[in-house]
């Protein structure tokens, strides 16, 4: 059943679509958005592609909406805080550029906003998921994984949600479906040091506006995350950079003691690895290990 309409009193809520030479995602994502039951009072696209490709693609269309297309210099924290700066409605949804959101997707953001009240500062989606969740526990015992969904590891590792049938607090927000409040932006931004593709950069966001009040993920905003294969890091890099990011948001967001665990999770986790490719005979597995073991000794070099 839809959801009733929004009231009078409702808030006004911007969409900021971030982007690089995506053209042909992001127009499958703006086409889920003219589809939705509640219209955004306006869409923002910051786009840092190298070619006017986005743009094109955005001129061919018409809207039900007002579409704003901005320019930017690359960096996902840049370009959301350009998106930020460049509106100033009272609720700030952020998509990825390879995602497709269900019709009810706004109306279901908004309605957590309304009826949440106040304390809640930040709400998100259900992303789409083929697999479900058996946490095992020699990943458990290595501070990876966890029973619970939604939650940050004392480790730094953050769990995603996967299955959900109601409403809940969680205490961090996917990149791919994150909406705030105004008032949120008055107290943070997004943190430029993390450049480029910016792993992690929404998991500092958001576990920095939990300090602020609620988030809840609501399972009837649901939306696929396609995962667009341009522009992203090869297994290597992401391996590598996961590990120095994941050192930096211990160091930034938990208690000192939080280091051990950390540690802990990267040694623990490549043991895992290691005895695993082992067993199944898989060179990537014992490769990911050394990869893990090699980007933790970089992170505490590079800290001197």
């Amino acid at each position: 059943m839809t959801s009733p309409g929004p009231r009078v009193e409702d808030p006004t809520h911007v969409v900021v679509v971030c982007t690089r030479n995506r053209p042909d995602d992001i127009g499958v994502a703006l086409d889920s958005l003219v589809g939705q039951s509640l219209a955004p009072t306006e869409v923002l696209v910051v786009d840092s592609s190298d070619d006017t490709a986005t743009e094109r693609v955005i001129g061919a269309r018409s809207f039900p909406f007002p579409v704003r297309y901005l320019h930017s210099e690359p960096g996902l924290t840049h370009q959301r805080n350009v998106g930020v700066a460049a509106s100033s409605a009272d609720v700030v949804h952020f998509i990825d550029d390879d995602v497709v959101l269900a019709d009810d997707y706004l109306r279901e953001v908004v309605r957590s906003f309304v009826t949440g009240g106040p304390d809640v500062v930040g709400v998100g989606g259900l992303i789409a998921s083929t697999t479900t969740r058996r946490p095992r526990w020699w990943w458990r015992a290595a501070l990876v994984d966890s029973r619970r969904q939604g939650c940050v590891l004392s480790s730094g590792v953050n769990i995603l949600v996967t299955e959900l049938a109601d409403e809940t607090d969680v205490e961090w927000l996917s990149g791919c479906s994150m909406s705030y409040r105004r008032r949120v932006f008055d107290e943070l931004a997004f943190d430029e040091a993390l450049q480029g593709y910016a792993l992690m950069e929404d998991v500092d966001f958001s576990y920095g506006a939990a300090r602020l009040g609620r988030l809840v993920l609501n399972p009837a905003a649901g939306l696929t995350h396609t995962v667009s294969d341009v522009g992203r890091w090869d297994h290597h890099r992401r391996v590598t950079v996961g590990v120095h990011r994941r050192g930096w948001f211990v160091e930034k967001h938990l208690p000192r003691r939080a280091l051990v665990a950390f540690v802990w999770s990267v040694v623990a986790g490549a043991a895992v690895h290691a005895v695993l490719g082992v067993l199944t005979l898989s060179r990537w597995r014992v490769r990911v290990a050394g990869w893990q073991l090699q980007a933790l000794g970089q992170f505490f070099r590079g800290r001197r």
